[in-house]
């Protein structure tokens, strides 16, 4: 019996040292391999949970899990998710490659050249990505489901002002220009355009009633702010001002199409 408990004793004092042996030292090579989560949310309805993945060097990836079971959905550079108030969608920014970005900044291209972001509104239910490109920045009401609100970049094509007519023909005034305003019924897949006159950081969002004149009501209270939108196809123009929360059409006569 003495001999065994010599032999493990033994066994044991031979082997700590080998088990030391066998764990690679932490260098900052292994900080490298480290990832971060961020962003973390959950649906109203608690059956999605999403996130983003995050290395010390590289692009994020974000990930979606569909609760309690152990589905999930990996999309690749996607940050800042959001769920719909219903519960159906998310909606999320997707980043350029960061090493396409950093090759072109040291080519030195300009900063309006440069890659931006794109929109992505995935369809929990079914599975289905939506991709926009260039897009600024997007909102999404707290209560209300089924609506998103985004802002589109600024194309390096576009003039930086637009051309204002006066009272008096032979007077121009020029504004700074501002990206348009796209509100989207997502259920419906309808868009709605609107041309912003100042620039707006989507602290409001619109939602359009069922009642046959165009009335749209602001989610969120701010100072007024006045949206013109066009349409080419009728030349309707629309005028709105959140604080009254009123959309009154100049004309009547046609329904715009979306």
């Amino acid at each position: 019996m003495k001999k065994i408990v010599i032999f493990t004793l033994l066994s044991l004092y031979i082997a700590f040292p080998l088990l030391a042996q066998s764990k690679k030292p932490i260098t900052h090579d292994v900080y490298d391999s480290w990832k971060s989560i961020s962003g973390h949310t959950i649906s109203n309805n608690g059956k999605y949970a999403a996130y983003s993945l995050t290395p010390q060097e590289g692009d994020a990836t974000l990930m979606i899990h569909t609760l309690p079971s152990k589905d999930s959905k990996a999309i690749e550079r996607g940050e800042n998710a959001q769920f719909s108030a219903d519960s159906e969608f998310l909606v999320f920014k997707i980043k350029p490659q960061l090493d396409s970005v950093k090759a072109q900044k040291r080519r030195k291209v300009r900063a309006e050249n440069l890659p931006k972001d794109s929109l992505g509104i995935y369809a929990l239910q079914i599975g289905e990505l939506i991709k926009i490109a260039r897009v600024k920045s997007f909102k999404m009401p707290e209560k209300a489901g089924g609506w998103l609100a985004y802002q589109h970049e600024k194309n390096s094509l576009t003039r930086k002002t637009l051309p204002v007519q006066k009272a008096d023909a032979q007077k121009k005034k020029m504004i700074p220009w501002a990206p348009s305003l796209c509100c989207v019924i997502l259920k419906q897949a309808k868009r709605y355009a609107l041309r912003l006159l100042r620039n707006m950081n989507l602290q409001s969002t619109v939602s359009a009633s069922s009642s046959p004149r165009p009335v749209m009501t602001p989610f969120f209270k701010q100072a007024s702010i006045p949206l013109i939108w066009k349409q080419n196809a009728c030349n309707r123009s629309f005028v709105l001002k959140l604080d009254t929360k009123d959309l009154r059409s100049m004309n009547k006569a046609n329904k715009p199409r979306f």
